[in-house]
């Protein structure tokens, strides 16, 4: 049921969702999905009620889904025409990485600690890749400050 459920969400609210991206700014809708999915993580082990959690693992499945997209969308923003082909098998191959990570981590987790175990190791994936996103963020940033400051040092001593 798990599966199946977050499968229909996939089907029915990719296109939503990265439209919703292409609108709002795929960034933040990234963020977005990253956030329900970490917040789906959380609650699915407690809901009981089968309506509530159909509902709840289709937006699980939608958000957990549009990252692909989103994410590549933004990889075509950021990356010169001449080096999308090798940027998107890179990306292919991450993704495929960490789905196989992920099913082993997960498969260990349920037989050392049962079935909700999964849960928790989903929700470390989601916090990893924000904060890896976020170091990245904050090493980009520096570098970019950093850049002009030492240009200006280096132009300073060659005056001198």
């Amino acid at each position: 049921m798990f599966m199946g459920m977050a499968t229909i969400g996939t089907v029915l609210l990719v296109v939503p969702i990265s439209w919703l991206g292409d609108r709002c700014g795929k960034t933040q809708v990234l963020l977005g999905c990253y956030g329900m999915t970490a917040l789906g993580l959380v609650v699915i082990p407690w809901l009981t009620n089968a309506i509530g959690l159909g509902s709840v693992l289709i937006v699980f499945g939608g958000c957990a889904g549009a990252m692909y997209p989103l994410g590549l969308s933004l990889l075509t923003d950021r990356m010169p025409e001449s080096g999308l082909a090798r940027a998107y098998a890179w990306y292919l191959a991450i993704e495929c990485v960490g789905s196989l990570v992920g099913a082993a981590a997960v498969g260990k987790a349920r037989d050392v600690w049962g079935e909700t175990a999964m849960f928790p190791v989903g929700l470390s994936a989601v916090v990893l890749v924000i904060a890896t996103w976020l170091g990245l963020q904050y090493r980009w940033r520096n570098r970019r400050t950093s850049a002009p400051q030492s240009a200006a040092k280096e132009k300073h001593t060659q005056a001198a």
